[in-house]
């Protein structure tokens, strides 16, 4: 006869043994404490919804549909650990050649928060998260990078491809903030060019979106989306149905 099988202390850590996960029951949105160990990915996250359930692992899938864009932030500080995971997944997104034309600029200076927002049009809806958030990331673009691919391929969309490459890092970005129980808005609709002179961004790099990262103050339904078949298409382009 085997013996019983002992419960994996994995399961249920006390936050104290990971520094990055906040104690469960502070806030508006109580985080489920669950773990990074070995290879095996686990992230805090709300309990409330109808897309995750307490102790298990958020599917990618979930992550995918349960992200929102977050618009009203807690006056809570985001703490430099969780602050290092978005970054890592910054570092991990893919590129065209390998290039990595990211620079992320990190804000937390209330004067450089209020400057920014000034470049923000008022009729803008994330202009108010640009200074509630507790931190606000300013996702910058190198320009110029040749568009080739071992010096023989090119696409006719040249150097503003590196557009592509920093959308996907920023989604990489928002992803894994919501995995971690927080909130993310991108703001792309701003004065590109006063932005880049407030944060000293030199020639040959471009300020692309402002990203604004908390723990959400409230936190939308979920909007619209297209049926699969409005915009798959078989074999060949066709018009939707």
């Amino acid at each position: 006869m085997m013996p019983p099988r002992k419960k994996d202390a994995r399961v249920r850590p006390t936050p104290e043994a990971h520094p990055a996960i906040e104690r469960a029951g502070k806030g508006k949105f109580p985080l489920t404490p669950l773990w990074e160990r070995g290879e095996a990915m686990q992230y805090a996250y709300p309990r409330k919804g109808p897309l995750v359930r307490r102790g298990t692992r958020m599917h990618i899938l979930d992550t995918i549909r349960g992200r929102r864009s977050i618009r009203r932030y807690e006056d809570r500080p985001v703490p430099g650990e969780l602050l290092d995971q978005l970054l890592q997944a910054v570092r991990w997104a893919p590129s065209g050649g390998n290039t990595q034309p990211w620079e992320v600029v990190e804000i937390r200076d209330p004067a450089l928060k209020e400057a920014l927002q000034n470049t923000v049009a008022t009729t803008n809806p994330g202009r108010r998260a640009v200074v509630e958030a507790p931190v606000l990331l300013a996702v910058c673009g190198k320009v110029r990078i040749p568009e080739t691919y071992r010096h023989d391929v090119t696409t006719k969309f040249g150097d503003w491809w590196f557009m592509f490459h920093l959308g996907v890092a920023a989604q990489n970005l928002c992803l894994t903030a919501h995995a971690l129980g927080l909130g993310t808005l991108m703001v792309g609709f701003f004065d590109h060019d006063r932005a880049k002179e407030i944060l000293g961004v030199p020639e040959g790099y471009e300020v692309v979106v402002l990203i604004p990262v908390g723990y959400p103050a409230k936190v939308p339904s979920a909007p619209p989306r297209r049926e699969l078949r409005e915009f798959v298409h078989k074999d060949t382009f066709r018009s939707p149905a």
